[in-house]
């Protein structure tokens, strides 16, 4: 059995349909793939949510940006650098939805300059809110 299919099943046995129509955070006490880089920084998953969900979980390295970024994902958001009609070079911007925070480059596996992320674009609101 899956983790997500862990904690919904687990939830809707201890609260039946009580949290059917509600997006659901997990906090999880525990790390995920963590490894530690050859800067001394560490890394690993710290949260996780599928795009068009109704759940996400977080685990212990969690930051407020991996909430939002996990939410974001639920509500139906891809990545900046990834199936968009809009594609940005990835770690290079202020969005949620980028991995800019990382110091080290996913692709090439050398530095990263790192970014905080706190922006979100117009097109992201259209996508998470078809009113607007």
């Amino acid at each position: 059995m899956s983790l997500e299919a862990l904690l919904n099943e687990t939830l809707e046995r201890d609260y039946p349909g009580q949290f059917t129509n509600h997006f659901k955070l997990f906090f999880l006490n525990n790390t995920y793939n963590k490894t530690t880089n050859a800067d001394g920084s560490s890394s690993g998953i710290a949260g996780y949510s599928r795009t068009n969900s109704q759940f996400g979980i977080m685990f212990s390295d969690h930051t407020e940006s991996t909430i939002a970024h996990e939410c974001l994902h639920g509500l139906g958001l891809p990545h900046t650098f990834f199936g968009n009609n809009y594609l940005y070079k990835a770690q290079k911007t202020e969005n949620v939805m980028d991995y800019s925070h990382l110091t080290i480059d996913k692709a090439t596996g050398g530095a990263n300059i790192p970014l905080d992320r706190f922006s979100t674009w117009y097109w992201q609101w259209k996508i998470i809110n078809q009113n607007i």
